[in-house]
This record gives C-alpha cells, structure tokens and sequence, in this order.
C-alpha cells in the first residue's frame, strides 16, 4: 500500500500540483498573462465584438454592398489586431495539467501554432489600410476578396466560448451557452449564403443574362432591400418555409443545388442540437419543480407546523439546484479509476490538510504509510448550503471537521452562549471526537455556502490499530493524555467545547506521548519522564481514562 501511494506519474514531477502555473526569473515575466485571467478574458472580449464586426461586414463588402466605415474604425481594428500579437505571445498555455507562464515557452508555444497564419492577416490588413486611403483602390474587387482572409480569425470565437464556460461550470449556463452558439452559427451560414446569392443576381444586371433580381425588377431597388429578399431565400433554404424567388440562370441553379444539399445536413443536425439543449434544459426546470412539489406533499401529509414547513420550502428555494463545486461523488468516473490512482488522488487532495492537525505534523515521521490510509479511506468533503446546520448540540460526534473555505458559526450554549466565527480558514472542529467517545456541546451553522472536510473517526481508529507498532502506541498514548487534559478541565469548570484545542497545549502533549514512548537518553529527560509516568499510572482516574478512549 505505502508503496502504491507513492507512485509518482511522468506527467508532473512531484512539487508541481494540477493547474499551478510554471513561472521563472525573466524580465518580461510579469507581464505573461495567465489564460484565464480577469485580464485575458476582457481582451478577448474585445476581440470578439471586432471577429463579429469582421464577420458580418467583410461577406456585405465582397458581394458588392457598399459600407461607409470611418476610417477610425478601420485604423482602431488594425492597432487591436496587431497588439494582439504580442498579447497572444505572453499568454500562458495549459500543458500536462500545469499552466506554462515561462515567457521562452508561451512564445515558442505561438511561433509553433498560429504566429505565421496571424501575421498574415495583420499584414493583410495594413496592406487593405493603406489603399483603403484612396478610393480607386476600394473601388477594386480584388481587394475586397482580399478582406476575406480576415476571415480566418474566426477561430478565437471558439477559444473566447472557451474562456467564458471555464469561469462557469453550471449546468444551465452551459446548456443556454450550447444554444446561443447553435444560433449564433445557424444565422451567420445564413447571412454568408444570403451575400453569396445577392452577389450571383447582381453580377449579371447590366448583361442579357436574367437573374432572381432582373425577374423581379429590382434593378433599382435599394441594396438593403435586395439583401433583405435574399436573407429571405437563405433562411428558406435552411428551415422548412417557403418564398417566390427562384434559380433563374445556370449559376444561380447550380448553386442553390449546393445550398439544399448542405442544408440537408446543416438542418437536421441543428434541429437535433437545439432539441437536445432545450429537453435538457426543461428537465432541470422538470426536476426542481417536481423534487419541490414532493418536498411540499410530504411536509403536507405529516402535519407539519406551518412554521416549521415554511422554513423547510424556504431554505429548498433559496439552496435547491445551487451551482456548487462537484465532490469526488458527484463524478461517477472516479469510480472507475484504478486504485493506485484514487490512492494518489487522496493523498495529494488530504495530506496538507490533515497535516495542519498538530498531532499529525508532529508524527508524521513515525506514522507516514497510516497517514496516507487515512487520506483514502477516512476522509471525505461535503458542500454545505446558506443556513445548514453541520452539527447540533447533545449528538454523538461521529466525524472530526475541518472548514477548507467559506464561513460557519459556532454557539456553545455550555460556555454561556459563546459565539464564535471562522470565515475562509483552515480549522478543525469536534478534534475531540478523534481520542475520546465525544457528544457535541454546541451548535455549527453555515453563514455562507461553505466546503468541509469530515474525517470518520471510527475508521481512523481502525486503521490506527491495524497499523500497531510505534505510531499505534504514540496515538493512544495522546488519547489517553487528551482525555486527562479534559478531565482537568472539566474538574477546574474551564469551559469544554467543540472548537480547536490551543496549539501549545496540544504540541505539549505530544511531545510528551513521544517521550513517553521513545524513552530519550538524557537521565534528567528520563527521571522527568519516569515521575510524570509514575503519576499518571499510580492517579485513581487512569482506569477510567482508558475506559473513555475508543483506541
């Protein structure tokens, strides 16, 4: 087993942990930004709105619709585009489950993928800025079927609907992100086979040729006009609707032809993605409108106060369906992993945590392959909502907590009331409940949705004994020493709670429980030890000491 926890995969060395960023002495290392920064993503945003610019303006401008743009805007796209490469070569990349910040890294990282390609368009487009000044130049086809190359950017609207699903993980964003993409691409096919159609009827006006614009006499009607007919016909194309305009030359009926075709697989797949999105999104609805209705039945049936039922519906208004941080249970995959893996997983998740225990970073030289039993077989998390109680007063302590982020309260009826707050900090609760059969003598209530770690303390202790040998006899011999600690509390009517035991008083005895096992050469040290073990053994409450640990 102690072998198998400290299996250690080539991926990641061991001082490295999953998304910590990778970061070196370099002068322009304060200036790499990391991928999913605040930063990062409000550059991207920008960029977007000027990839939709550029996607609905460039088709428009090809196919011959004339679009006044002042030349600010052109000039302000073109700075934007061309800072973006250097934006784009200091921002950090995820590799092998780590975020490279190494500046050398993220711009041979951009000179192996999309450098070439984007300094391409950004000379495109000062090329097009140049003999955009002169309005012979504009006037020329061939530059505006230049223009499309810019199109090629449209690839980072996919990275920016990346950025933006990583900083939300709930179901329902995703599911109304999955359909406004679906439309989003529905419509701009759309309005690019609508530009290609205005382009096939204009092409041949002042020619014998007839076109769908020549048939309708729209020879002299306005452009905005004639692209509204020919949105028209695309969205026909694609959807089950019908209109009056029709193929009229060889062009035009070879390339309708291709439009069914593609709309034959275009469609149904759309259809298909939007029901799915949207039978989804109806089930969430479906779930928490029937659980509800359950809930309001069966407080119904059993009578209830109206009191009590209110604050029941309530706390499932305010909590039910509340986006939360998934636990290693909500995720059946990790089911599925092999135990060597889950083992690993567990030791890297719990180790620190159950190190900030005193005792557990004071022994964990004696005891390292049961610690690491503990951090895969006794220790789990739990999320708990606004108002949730974790514990109440007179229950049998079954678990010790520890609060890793978020914000609970405890009142001690028993110490005259004490309120006390931890919000955001590494705290252990009910620690007592590890060395002694504990009841609870107050009250633990989540102030703000909050994760806590629960360490079963009856495994604990079971694993405890099957480990025997030095680290069994050093952890009961700190029970027995917590358990005489607590009766002189309690004979000295100090107040005996279920917060965190001070440090010095718990480093104290351990120190002792190692002495009191190891049995240190000094003869001083030794006489010292001998007459404090002589003590405890010879004291009339030693029987009834171990009587009260479970070790």
């Amino acid at each position: 087993f102690a072998q198998t926890s400290r299996l250690r995969w080539s991926l990641c060395n061991e001082e490295t942990t999953m998304g910590e960023m990778i970061r070196e002495k370099h002068i322009l290392q304060p200036f790499v930004l990391h991928p999913d920064s605040n930063l990062r993503l409000l550059w991207s945003l920008s960029g977007g709105l000027l990839l939709l610019y550029d996607a609905l303006t460039i088709p428009l401008d090809a196919c011959g619709l004339w679009i006044v743009i002042p030349f600010w805007v052109i000039l302000l796209c073109v700075l934007y585009w061309t800072l973006d490469l250097g934006v784009q070569m200091l921002t950090g990349f995820n590799r092998d489950g780590m975020v490279e910040m190494r500046p050398a890294q993220t711009l041979k990282n951009y000179v192996q993928t999309w450098l070439a390609r984007d300094c391409l368009i950004v000379a495109t487009d000062w090329f097009l800025l140049f003999f955009d000044m002169d309005n012979y130049f504009r006037a020329a086809r061939i530059l505006r079927l230049i223009r499309l190359v810019r199109l090629l950017r449209l690839h980072k609207i996919s990275e920016l609907a990346g950025r933006v699903g990583r900083r939300n993980s709930h179901a329902s964003v995703e599911l109304m992100m999955k359909l406004g993409r679906l439309l989003a691409i529905i419509l701009l096919l759309n309005h690019y086979v609508a530009c290609a159609w205005y382009a096939l009827g204009t092409a041949s006006i002042d020619s014998q040729e007839e076109t769908w614009v020549t048939f309708h006499h729209l020879q002299d009607a306005h452009p905005a006009l004639r692209y509204a007919m020919a949105l028209h016909w695309s969205l026909t194309q694609l959807t089950p609707a019908t209109n009056n305009i029709n193929p009229h030359n060889l062009w035009e009926r070879c390339f309708a032809t291709c439009v069914v075709l593609l709309a034959l697989f275009m469609f149904s797949s759309f259809v298909s993605g939007v029901t799915s999105a949207v039978n989804e999104l109806q089930m969430l609805s479906v779930k928490r409108v029937l659980e509800r209705s359950r809930v309001a039945s069966y407080v119904k049936k059993r009578k209830i106060s109206a009191e009590l039922g209110a604050r029941i519906l309530n706390f499932f208004d305010d909590n039910y369906g509340k986006a939360r941080e998934y636990q290693e249970k909500d995720l059946p995959f990790f089911r599925d992993i092999p135990e060597s893996m889950r083992i690993r997983l567990h030791e890297e998740i719990y180790t620190q945590l159950l190190r900030s225990y005193k005792v557990v970073a004071m022994t964990y030289h004696v005891g390292e392959d049961l610690y690491v039993r503990i951090c895969h077989q006794a220790i789990s998390e739990r999320y708990f909502f606004k108002r949730e109680e974790v514990f109440v007063d007179g229950v049998k302590a079954q678990h010790a907590r520890v609060l890793t982020h978020g914000g609970v309260v405890y009142i001690s009826p028993q110490a005259d009331n004490l309120v006390t707050r931890f919000r955001d900090q590494r705290v252990w609760l009910s620690e007592a409940a590890i060395w002694v059969h504990w009841l609870h003598v107050g009250v633990l209530a989540v102030e703000v949705e909050s994760q806590i770690a629960e360490v079963d303390c009856a495994t604990l202790r079971t694993l405890a004994c099957e480990a025997s040998g030095s680290i069994y006899n050093c952890l009961r011999t700190c029970a027995i020493f917590v358990a005489h600690h607590l009766d002189i509390c309690v004979r000295e009517r100090e107040a005996v709670t279920d917060l965190p035991m001070d440090e010095r008083q718990v480093e104290r005895l351990v120190r002792r429980a190692l002495q009191f096992c190891r049995l240190p050469p000094p003869p001083r040290s030794s006489l010292r030890r001998q007459t404090f073990k002589s003590r405890l053994l010879n004291s009339s409450s030693f029987t009834n000491l171990l009587n009260r640990i479970p070790f």
